[in-house]
């Protein structure tokens, strides 16, 4: 990361610290305060 190593030398390994899940198969955003679905036309 910018020149820094975050890894072990020769790490095999990719774990992104966001969700990776293509768009097609979210259906809903899940909140702390409610459930959003934009296929029910629902905004945030």
């Amino acid at each position: 990361m910018r020149g820094t190593r975050i890894a072990p030398a020769g790490a095999r390994a990719a774990n992104p610290a966001f969700d990776v899940t293509p768009h097609d198969l979210v259906t809903a955003i899940v909140t702390e305060r409610r459930v959003i679905r934009p296929d029910l036309g629902e905004r945030p």
